[in-house]
């Protein structure tokens, strides 16, 4: 019992345990864990709108890296209306596609469920860019579930991508669609 009850504490107060949120769109529900709030801060709210997308961005805390760069990595949860004629795999290379036409971006495929994701709707892929000379890392998550679609983008800098992966990680794994 006091090892429980240890364990509960600690997971309370060290910062680890995420607050359970829920987004009702398009006819389903997108379940997600919020990142802790001690390091990662809501900034962006938005709900969809007739032919828009809704979005929650959630920014880190400022790191210095190795190089003395101030950078905030940030993780974006972006929900959309999806023709159901559309499937996982198509809407996931559309989606790199619109990344790709935009910046000069290498992706590899990581897998989906239950590795990556705890959606079996999912693909999950790692990425690397270059942006105003700094390399970053991201990670590019892809949600078909209904017609609901969830983009998820997770970017840091690259020199401090390692501390942020493990909560980058767990924000992915924790977003689920149900109707």
């Amino acid at each position: 019992m006091k090892t429980a009850v240890f364990t509960i504490l600690f997971l309370v107060y060290s910062g680890f345990a995420w607050a359970q949120t829920s987004i009702d769109a398009f006819g389903d529900s997108i379940l997600f864990s919020k990142p802790n709030e001690k390091v990662w801060t809501l900034v962006k709210e938005v709900d969809p709108g007739e032919g828009t997308k809704g979005i929650r961005v959630f920014k880190h805390e400022k790191i210095t890296g190795d190089k003395g760069v101030s950078t905030e990595p940030a993780i974006s949860l972006i929900f959309e209306e999806v023709p159901k004629s559309m499937n996982a795999a198509a809407y996931a290379l559309k989606g790199i596609e619109d990344i790709e036409k935009s910046l000069k971006i290498t992706w590899s495929l990581l897998g989906g469920y239950p590795d990556y994701s705890s959606d079996q709707h999912s693909i999950v892929y790692k990425a690397r860019y270059i942006k105003s000379g700094i390399p970053h890392r991201v990670y590019l998550c892809y949600i078909l579930y209904n017609n609901t679609g969830v983009v998820i983008i997770a970017d840091s800098a690259e020199d401090v991508f390692k501390q942020v992966d493990e909560d980058m990680l767990a924000f992915i794994k924790s977003v689920v669609i149900r109707s």
